[in-house]
């Protein structure tokens, strides 16, 4: 029985361990900078900044979901990993750090039902805020060196974002980390006939889009965690067209076995552009968070002057890379 009671307290600590990080350990030098703004669309906005007086920034967009991009609460801990605390620890202290803060929440509040998030959580809304956000930043601080990164959905918004930016001309690069090019409708068909998604088949999916856009302006109807105002922007939305007269470099970046965002997706938007010299594409080994697990490969490519079009790699700059001219 005793052994039994040991292993039972070890598998809690082991829980304890990977879902509850201490929060002054998780966000260590994180401060809350507050931008206010009014109009028709949004009140205000908190970016969550780490400022160690580089040169250079990663400007990050989290992705879906309707929580702090902290993550939650309790007590003087934080559950489980947010795209900013995971930064915020494996990053190099080479680069200062903006995690913009989901619309009209405040750090570590769980936005579940705020109407007035829910109102605004549309593609155009939400890059026209992210935008904002970026463009007030940008018009106070200088940097060398500006790098835009957006993970799944903040992936599927970043070119959207920089098309809208009034400092165009101050970022650098932009990374897109899982997150396919084409819309999320057809990306969800791919998913369902590889039976990732088992719950749904094509026909029951292609009825439930048909609906969703018959009522494209509704918060309280809701599918699969959104609302159906959420789905009638994002299942149409495809990046693919956002990044054709973008110039600076961008990077793919994406795990083999993401089964969130099928990779097929982010193949077809390097295949179409591959005759650009602007864009590489990694893909790695692992899930929809392998960036995460690879963030020397990506601090490697963003201190690169060439710029290299690799479609499948181990190592960075394995195969031929072509200078960026």
């Amino acid at each position: 029985m005793r052994l039994l009671y040991k292993i039972g307290i070890l598998v809690f600590l082991v829980f304890l361990l990977f879902n509850f990080k201490p929060i002054s350990y998780l966000y260590s030098g994180i401060e809350e900078i507050r931008i206010e703004h009014s109009d028709d669309n949004f009140s205000y906005i908190y970016p969550i900044y780490r400022k160690t007086n580089n040169e250079s920034i990663i400007i990050v967009v989290g992705g879906s979901g309707y929580s702090s991009v902290l993550g939650s609460k309790a007590g003087i801990f934080s559950t489980g990993y947010s795209t900013a605390g995971i930064l915020n620890l494996k990053l190099s202290d080479e680069y200062d750090l903006l995690v913009l803060e989901k619309p009209n929440l405040e750090p570590f509040e769980n936005g579940e039902g705020n109407e007035s998030l829910l109102q605004v959580y549309t593609v155009e809304d939400l890059s026209v805020i992210y935008a904002y956000a970026i463009d007030h930043y940008l018009s106070l601080n200088d940097y060398n060196n500006v790098v835009l990164l957006g993970h799944s959905e903040g992936g599927r918004l970043v070119p959207e974002i920089y098309n809208k930016l009034l400092f165009q001309e101050k970022v650098d690069k932009l990374v897109i980390s899982g997150a396919g090019g084409i819309s999320q409708e057809e990306q969800l068909k791919i998913l369902i006939e590889r039976r990732v998604i088992e719950d749904i088949t094509l026909d029951e999916f292609s009825e439930k889009c048909r609906e969703i856009y018959n009522k494209p302006d509704s918060i309280d109807l809701s599918w699969w965690g959104h609302p159906y105002k959420r789905w009638a922007s994002f299942l149409k939305y495809q990046y693919i067209d956002e990044i054709r007269n973008i110039r600076i470099p961008i990077l793919l970046f994406h795990g083999s076995d993401d089964r969130s965002t099928p990779v097929e997706s982010a193949r077809i938007v390097f295949n179409e552009h591959n005759t650009n010299k602007n864009i590489s594409y990694f893909e790695v080994d692992g899930g929809h968070g392998a960036i995460f697990n690879n963030l020397e490969m990506l601090e490697t490519w963003l201190a690169r002057e060439d710029i290299c079009v690799i479609q499948k790699i181990e190592t960075i700059c394995k195969e031929e890379c072509v200078e960026d001219q």
